[in-house]
């Protein structure tokens, strides 16, 4: 079915075998052609973001698009934006989100193409066209998701270096009725501590992540210890 093939691509994601990925996608279009979905390509896009191989992810796209003709959404436009950011050309990503967010929005997940477009404004260094951004999310009256809440508190750690507020975002995505707070919500903000050398906040972020039970990731897990180790 279309969620087991779902299943079999996030494995082969973890594994980081992208030509693994790419044989059972020749084999899902001789055998089960009719269940392939935008959600398939966006994790074998997605994929390319770790090898920042954009020509890999800009053909898949295309074939999704021209061979399976499926209408891309803010999935699979996001996925290859993530991988433009990765592989340092986010004006790039910013070319998608001018074709997909503003000249013909997608008609769905177009919170995910603006999360983008701000990470690479971001990578840019460009603090009014992120002011502009999320500016603009407010007037479409967009509903948010969790990604846009990590970008708001990389923007305040990053750009604005107001560490307060943006763990006081961070809280109100912990108290949130309807979203979740993961490891990459206080991976930014621990980055965020780790680069003015505040120890003590990153501890203090991994005893609020084990009082609200989130898990910890590798890197989460290297700065708790980096911090440990400095104290």
């Amino acid at each position: 079915s279309s969620s087991t093939y779902t299943i079999m691509l996030k494995a082969y994601r973890n594994l980081n075998d992208i030509d693994g990925a790419l044989r059972l996608l020749k084999k899902m279009t001789e055998s089960a052609y009719h269940v392939i979905s935008e959600r398939h390509f966006s994790i074998l896009i997605h994929m390319c973001s770790k090898i920042t191989n954009t020509m890999i992810a800009e053909e898949l796209f295309q074939l999704m698009v021209d061979h399976y003709n499926i209408t891309p959404t803010g999935l699979s436009v996001a996925a290859l934006m993530d991988v433009y950011i990765a592989s340092g050309v986010p004006q790039e990503s910013l070319s998608l989100f001018k074709k997909y967010a503003q000249l013909k929005p997608v008609d769905e997940g177009l919170i995910s193409i603006y999360n983008r477009a701000i990470t690479a404004r971001i990578e840019m260094g460009e603090k009014i066209e992120c002011e502009k951004l999320f500016d603009m999310i407010t007037q479409l009256n967009l509903n948010t998701d969790s990604e846009f809440y990590r970008v708001m508190i990389r923007y305040l750690a990053t750009l604005e270096k107001d560490y307060e507020t943006a763990e006081n975002i961070l809280d109100q995505l912990i108290e949130h009725p309807n979203l979740q707070a993961d490891a990459s919500h206080f991976e930014t903000m621990m980055e965020a501590y780790d680069s003015i050398s505040y120890r003590d906040g990153v501890l203090k972020l991994f005893a609020k992540m084990t009082k609200n039970e989130v898990p910890l990731n590798s890197k989460i897990l290297h700065h708790l210890i980096k911090s440990t180790f400095k104290i």
